[in-house]
């Protein structure tokens, strides 16, 4: 039997992006924008501005070094540092001040997917599965807001309106409000003084790698969706292909009938959809040489996301996606 074929929308359009850093060297390669408009980058455990200079931090006040995986700023200036990674006992969160004095440190819990800091400088965490699903009591919460000296200021844990588990992606609009999208159902939800509401609950192409809003439209990063069911993830998209529900997920043989390569070519998608009407628009990113670029692990601050792919950084805003789609 031949393998299972993704079929682009007949009014699929396309925009092309050009890499804004090549050639950038080192592992665990991250660009992190921020509240004040910069882009910080995360390589080899250090960190680095956007040419490429890097800013020196000193060791904490018990001499350990910092496993770097995450930088922030506050609207203060203070750079904000996390570890990924935690054991539930030492801290892994880390405060310097803008002239990278060390000033405070805690734990925010382990498998940080998602930090932000938002103009009142709370710092707002999300977790992957292995910290949402796990034994850490911070973790589990699924999202979780700290002031800066430490004090878990707001959690949703035990709320059953909706189920917050993982967090793949997390954004602050130009209100101040957050914006999160759960892996698991995919709703997208809002905080806005310290309550959380359910904006959408069900909207098309799945959750996204990266989430921003706009005014008018939800834009999802890295998510597409199948000809014919807007409503379907290209993931279900395939499942049902195999004649299976939506939702079930397939096992051997099934699964040797998809081709993989193509079957994830929904991460080179962009969704937007239109917050009034839910109107769907598809399109794909494609690089400097005309080849699908895939969104996987971009980070994202109000209207901008950035992805490093093959050692090149790209920046993808909201104007660019817009203006593809003749959006207004």
């Amino acid at each position: 039997m031949d393998k299972i074929k993704y079929e682009f929308p007949e009014d699929t359009k396309y925009l092309k992006i050009l890499p804004i850093i090549k050639g950038v060297k080192g592992r665990w390669i991250k660009c992190f924008p921020n509240i004040l408009g910069e882009v910080l980058i995360v390589a080899d455990n250090k960190v680095f501005d956007i040419d490429l200079n890097e800013i020196i931090f000193p060791r904490i006040s018990n001499g350990e070094n910092i496993d770097i995986g995450i930088v922030q700023r506050a609207l203060n200036g203070d750079y904000i540092i996390a570890e990924i990674r935690n054991n539930g006992i030492v801290p892994n969160c880390f405060i310097f001040d803008k002239d990278r004095k060390f000033k405070a440190m805690f734990r925010i819990g382990d498998a940080v997917e998602k930090l932000l800091v938002d103009k009142n400088y709370n710092i707002w965490v999300g977790y992957f599965d292995e910290g949402a699903f796990g034994s850490d009591n911070l973790s589990t919460r699924g999202i979780n807001c700290f002031a800066k000296d430490g004090k878990l200021v707001t959690s949703f844990f035990g709320d059953k309106r909706f189920s917050i588990s993982a967090i793949d992606n997390l954004n602050i609009g130009d209100d101040g409000i957050i914006y999160i999208c759960s892996w698991d159902d995919n709703k997208i939800l809002e905080i806005k003084e310290g309550n959380l509401r359910i904006i959408e609950d069900k909207i098309p192409a799945g959750s996204p790698d990266a989430l921003m809003i706009t005014d008018k439209y939800y834009i999802k990063l890295g998510a597409g969706y199948r000809k014919g069911d807007p409503f379907q993830t290209l993931e279900e998209g395939a499942y049902t292909s195999l004649s299976l529900k939506t939702g079930e997920s397939y096992n051997s043989p099934n699964l040797e009938l998809l081709d993989e390569n193509d079957y994830k070519i929904y991460q080179t998608c962009i969704t937007v959809i239109d917050r009034k009407t839910q109107e769907p628009y598809l399109l794909q990113i494609l690089d400097e040489n005309n080849n699908p670029l895939k969104m996987l692990h971009g980070e994202v601050y109000k209207d901008k996301s950035y992805y490093m792919v093959d050692n090149n950084i790209y920046e993808i805003t909201a104007s660019q996606i817009l203006n593809a789609l003749n959006l207004p």
